[in-house]
């Protein structure tokens, strides 16, 4: 028996490094700027992976050479777990003329949800590197910086308003909703993140995004449930 759950865990160790390289979840960001600027990573890309106390596998990606432009992009990194879940931090830094970027995730997919809840939150921080002011402009709906979409083009959460600094940093960040899960009708298949906004000359951001949902259980699942916490107690 001893042997038996030694040679389990040593398997179960074994497996979680070579499904998290294998991507069991499609991993890839695309970046595009307005001066050119454009980068598309994935698998072949990763440079680290790890993942964090709630489950979430945390995919780093090497920052290959950008193609065109003069703007620098200095972070990416995917998050994604099977539950499902979704996001993206990132960092930027704009050449010497305003720059509009792009920033998608890869579709998360999976099998069809019928009564799912969902959350999303978002952050962004904005650099005046010059200090001379800096602005980020976002370019969704209200000026939102961040949507998070599901099925590919329904909107669940649109997310920080664009904003402007006179030197210094400013991190400012949104939740949809502010407490609690939020019900998503019909059927949901795929969950993804995406920025787009204008970011000042020479000026960095950085963000960071989470979308996650949730089934609802079943009543009959609820029932049963409720009977074995009752049970539970019986036998106390």
């Amino acid at each position: 028996m001893k042997m038996t759950r030694i040679l389990c865990l040593l398997v179960g160790i074994l497996l979680v490094p070579v499904l998290a390289q294998a991507c069991i979840i499609n991993c890839s960001i695309a970046i595009s700027g307005s001066d050119g600027t454009n980068v598309n990573v994935g698998i072949d890309d990763v440079k680290t992976v790890f993942v964090d106390d709630e489950g979430v596998t945390h995919f780093v990606f090497n920052i290959p050479a950008t193609t065109g432009g003069e703007s620098e992009i200095t972070s990416l990194v995917l998050k994604a777990k099977e539950d499902p879940e979704v996001g993206i931090e990132f960092g930027v830094r704009a050449g010497s003329s305003d720059t509009e970027y792009t920033i998608l995730s890869g579709a998360v997919t999976f099998a069809a949800l019928e009564n799912a809840v969902g959350y999303a939150s978002a952050g962004i921080t904005l650099t005046d590197r010059e200090a001379v002011g800096a602005t980020i402009t976002g370019l969704f709906d209200g000026d939102k910086v961040h949507q998070a979409k599901y099925n590919g083009t329904p909107v669940f959460a649109s997310l920080v308003n664009g904003f402007g600094i006179t030197g210094g940093t400013l991190t400012t960040s949104e939740a949809e909703p502010s407490t609690g899960d939020e019900l998503i009708s019909g059927t949901l298949t795929s969950i993804e993140s995406a920025f787009h906004f204008i970011l000042s000359a020479n000026d960095s951001a950085s963000g960071t995004s989470t979308f996650m949902v949730t089934p609802i259980p079943e009543p009959a699942t609820l029932v049963i449930l409720g009977l074995g916490g009752l049970l539970l107690r019986k036998t106390k």
